[in-house]
Parts: C-alpha cells; structure tokens; sequence
C-alpha cells in the first residue's frame, strides 16, 4: 500500500516533467518509515549502493541500452560507452518512460548495512568501485566526497557530478 503512494507521487512529478517540456531525470531514493519498512525507488541509471563489511553491493540496476546489450550477452568491452548513458527509463519527457519505475521493499538488506550511498552516472561510470569502496570506507566529513568527485573529474566525467552518504 505505501508503495502505491509513492508510485503516485512519482507519476505526479513525470506528469509535470512532461508539462514542463524537453526536462528528463534519472531519480533513485529510499523512503525509510521506521525500521521496519524500507522502500527502494529507481528509475534510470542513478544508483543506490549499500555498504557491508566495507563492500559496496549494487541494489539497482542501471536502465540502459548498455545494461540490455550486457544481459543478452554482448561482451561489455564491444558496446559502445555512450550505451551507457542512453536510458531505457526516466522522468519525465515521454509518458511511457515511467512504466519501468522500480520500487522494492528492502527492510531485510538496508538492516545489515552500515552506509547507503547514492551516485550519479557522472561519478560511478568514471569511478571504479575499488576507488569508491577506499573512499567511502573511510568516510569521515565532506572531504571523502570531494574526493571522490575530483577522481571522476580527473577520469575525463562531465556528467551530473553527485554523491550522497548516509550512515546507518
């Protein structure tokens, strides 16, 4: 039933996206109740990582031409990188775009993790997760998150540039 409301509410905003002309988005987030019921919503390639044990897990999966080529079992080193930044789904522009908007309950996993971490295409396709596990594992004030933003900058990223750090 929550999840009802917060489909809703994001269609209400694609609606207004849509109203607002050529304006698009990508949108991953948490809605966090009490402990014990955690939504997860994705739409796009914006990703949500949880971090356990100083690993990061992956909870969604990027909507991209480059994920679909991947899963049919094209070898990711012959698609093209600008695959991965040709969406699949996202707010806003067409009303179709909405219709693979995700959203799971992850009460279950968000419990055993110690961070939640939320990227933008412009830092984890510029970033290995190596580099991204080193920086968040020691996360300690903004600094880490500039950082991170800095070593995407040096990797050649122009994209949207975000990163977010909660911890648990």
């Amino acid at each position: 039933v929550a999840s009802d409301g917060l489909r809703d509410n994001l269609r209400y905003l694609h609606e207004r996206l849509i109203d607002h002309g050529d304006t698009a988005t990508t949108a991953s987030g948490l809605v966090w109740n009490d402990k014990s019921h955690v939504l997860l919503f994705h739409i796009g390639n914006t990703r949500i990582w949880g971090m356990r044990n100083d690993y990061l897990i992956q909870m969604t999966k990027d909507q991209t031409k480059y994920e679909d080529m991947k899963y049919e079992g094209i070898d990711e080193n012959n698609i093209p990188f600008l695959f991965r930044n040709v969406l699949n789904a996202c707010m806003g522009i067409k009303k179709d775009l909405i219709d693979s908007l995700i959203i799971t309950d992850v009460t279950a996993n968000v419990l055993q993790l110690s961070k939640i971490i939320i990227t933008s295409d412009g830092i984890h396709d510029y970033v290995s997760i190596d580099d991204l596990e080193a920086s968040f594992k020691v996360y300690q004030s903004e600094e880490s998150l500039k950082h991170v933003v800095e070593e995407a900058i040096k990797a050649g990223s122009k994209d949207d540039l975000n990163v977010l750090v909660c911890e648990l």
